[in-house]
C-alpha cells in the first residue's frame, strides 16, 4: 500500500513539475512576444528626418483619455519638416508648400480661401520650378533685409 502511495505521489509530483515547466515556458514566450511587439512598434514609429514617438494609454493625463493602445505620432510644425511660401500682392494671393516627404501643395486663396483643393497639379512646370527656387532662397536667407531683397529679386 505504501508503495502505491509513493508511486502516486511521484507521478503527481512529476506531473506538477511538467505543468510548472510548461507554465514557465509559456510565460517566457509571452514575455518574448511582448518585447518583440514593443521593439516592432518602435521600429515602425520612425520616419526619416522626422521626430516620431509612440503614445500609449498611459500618455494622456486629462480627459479625453486614449484607450485604443499605442500609436505612432510624427509632428510637422515642431520639426521644420515643411516650408511654405505665402505670396500676397495686387494679382496673387496663394500659399505654396513643400514637405520633406516630397509632397507639395498650392492653394489659390482668392478662389479657395479655405484651402479645400490642392491645385499644385494645375501649375505648369515653369511656375512650379520658379516657386521651388524662390522657396529654396527663402529657406537660406537670414534677417529682414536679406529675405526681402531675395524675395523681390526673384520676381
Amino acid at each position: 500500500m505504501i508503495l502505491i502511495i509513493m508511486m502516486w505521489l511521484m507521478i503527481t509530483m512529476s506531473v506538477m513539475m511538467m505543468m510548472m515547466k510548461m507554465m514557465l515556458r509559456r510565460m517566457k514566450l509571452m514575455m518574448m512576444l511582448k518585447v518583440k511587439r514593443k521593439r516592432k512598434s518602435k521600429k515602425t514609429c520612425h520616419t526619416q528626418n522626422m521626430n516620431c514617438f509612440t503614445h500609449d494609454n498611459d500618455h494622456w493625463k486629462t480627459p479625453p483619455y486614449w484607450n485604443y493602445g499605442p500609436f505612432c505620432f510624427c509632428s510637422n510644425a515642431n520639426n521644420n519638416t515643411y516650408w511654405c511660401l505665402r505670396t500676397i500682392n495686387q494679382t496673387h494671393d496663394f500659399v505654396y508648400c513643400e514637405f520633406i516627404t516630397t509632397f507639395m501643395s498650392f492653394y489659390d486663396l482668392r478662389t479657395d480661401p479655405h484651402q479645400l483643393r490642392n491645385a499644385v497639379t494645375d501649375l505648369n512646370y515653369g511656375v512650379l520650378q520658379q516657386l521651388h527656387e524662390e522657396l529654396e532662397l527663402m529657406k537660406t536667407c537670414r534677417g529682414r533685409q536679406e529675405c526681402a531683397l531675395r524675395s523681390s529679386a526673384t520676381r
